[in-house]
This record gives structure tokens, sequence and C-alpha cells, in this order.
């Protein structure tokens, strides 16, 4: 394992540095990272004997590779395409962090607390973001609600889930302004540094169980 995860971050490395020198093609560097996280999570199941968390997590996994792969191509022409794909893969982590054996209960302080301050985050995002949505302004408020109910749940898990749901709603907000308001400077640094992080800890805990 400790071969993989030193893979992993070498080729995350490599992608930042490929962000900023350009030395071959983006989609290249991302997918491999994201096909490595994959290895990882593939590799947790396998020594925990695919527990329906694991297989949950690595089903979410492939949707994101899938939705980066979408908006890495031609974010303009497949952007709702991406955008599916990541409201799929935020659904079966939902479904992931449902049956994790939790002391915290589904219906908690904790979660209930958390959706509806993340809730009216994202509403207030939303918001300020609407003017800019053109047609796009009813899949990405669904989007938005989901992901709100990911990052709630993760609670559930552990506060290092939880924190790395937290970077992941972060990068999403990140490709939101650079995308619908203004562009953002090193964009795509910025992003790759919560983004990959966020999915290596969901793939790492796995071994949690």
């Amino acid at each position: 394992m400790e071969i993989l995860i030193w893979i992993i971050a070498i080729a995350f490395i490599t992608h930042l540095l490929n962000l900023r020198f350009k030395f071959m093609k983006t989609v290249i560097t991302k997918s491999l990272i994201m096909i490595f996280i994959l290895g990882l999570s593939l590799w947790a199941n396998i020594d925990k004997k695919f527990p329906l968390f694991g297989i949950f997590i690595m089903t979410a996994l492939i949707f994101s590779l899938a939705g980066d792969i979408f908006l890495v191509i031609d974010g303009e022409k497949y952007f709702l395409h991406g955008l599916l794909s990541f409201l799929i893969a935020h659904i079966f982590y939902i479904v992931a962090f449902l049956v994790f054996n939790s002391s915290i209960g589904i219906i908690s302080v904790q979660v209930i607390v958390a959706f509806i301050m993340f809730c009216l985050a994202s509403v207030i995002f939303y918001l300020f973001m609407f003017k800019k949505l053109e047609k796009k302004k009813l899949p990405i408020l669904i989007y938005i609600i989901i992901i709100a109910v990911m990052v709630s749940l993760s609670i559930r898990v552990s506060w290092l889930i939880f924190a790395a749901a937290f970077s992941f709603l972060v990068s999403d907000m990140e490709l939101a302004v650079n995308k619908f308001y203004k562009p953002i400077p090193y964009k795509s640094i910025v992003n790759g540094i919560f983004y990959f992080p966020a999915q290596f800890i969901f793939a790492l805990s796995i071994f949690l169980l």
C-alpha cells in the first residue's frame, strides 16, 4: 500500500507541475491520479473483503473520474455531462456514509446542524452566482443540495472524512466562481490542491472498517 501512496503523491506533484509548465495533456495527468486513487480503493476493498461502504466509495470514484474526463476534454461542451457524473458520485458517497456503522445517527444533532449550515451557505452562494448561471440554474441547484447532504452526512464517518468532504465542496465552489463569475489565477492548481486530497482520503477511508 505504501508504494501506491507514493505513486499517487508523485502523480499529484507531476499534475501540479504540468498545470504550471504544460509538458503533457492535463487529461492524462489528472486521469492518472484518479486511476491510482481508484487502485487504492480497490486494494482497500480486497483487504476488507468488499464491504458495502467500500463498494459505494469506489463507485463514487469511478463516476468522479468520468466527470474529470468530461470537464478536462471540453468544459463547455461537456459541462452538464461532467456535472451529472459528479452528481452521481456524490449520491454514492451519500449512500456510503449512510451504510457506515457509526455511533452518530443518521438523524442526529451533528448531522442536522451541519445540513442546515451547509444548506444556508450553499443557498447564499447560489444566489450570489444566480445571474451568471444562465440556463444551468436548475441542475446546479440540484447539485448544490446533493453536495450539502454529502458533506453533512460525512460527519458520521469521521472528522477526517468531513474535512475531505468540505475540501471537495471548496474545490467545486472554486470551479463555479472561475467558470461563471470571474477567472481565478492558477485556478487549476488551487482546485487540484483541494480536490485530489479529498478523493485520496475517501479511498483511504475504506481501511477504517
